[in-house]
């Protein structure tokens, strides 16, 4: 999606959404927790890092990437997790972003 965003978009162009992020490593969640959390917002399964909105946009060729973390959801929010799975979600939470960035102008 992000390269072909970049693709279609005239130099110059802006690149802007709102997408869920995680701040911290996907990868460290126990599976359970990742399902309840895609079951109760129902995009955490394609949800990228943080870190990787911003290293995918700038390897597509954008620049000024900007992921602004606009809310973070409270594990206690997400019904059918336990204690352990609360904290796995501390330690990796979920947030909504605005990510930004833009095609450089041609040279």
């Amino acid at each position: 999606m992000i390269s072909e965003a970049f693709r279609v978009l005239k130099p110059g162009g802006r690149f802007a959404v709102s997408d869920v992020v995680f701040l911290g490593e996907k990868s460290k969640l126990p599976p359970g927790v990742a399902r309840s959390v895609e079951l109760w917002s129902g995009c955490i399964s394609g949800a990228l890092e943080k870190s990787e909105y911003e290293e995918v946009l700038s390897e597509a060729g954008f620049e000024e990437v900007a992921v602004e973390v606009t809310h973070t959801y409270p594990p206690e929010q997400i019904a059918g997790l336990t204690g352990e799975d609360v904290e796995a979600l501390r330690a990796v939470p979920a947030a909504s972003a605005f990510i930004r960035a833009r095609k450089p102008e041609l040279r």
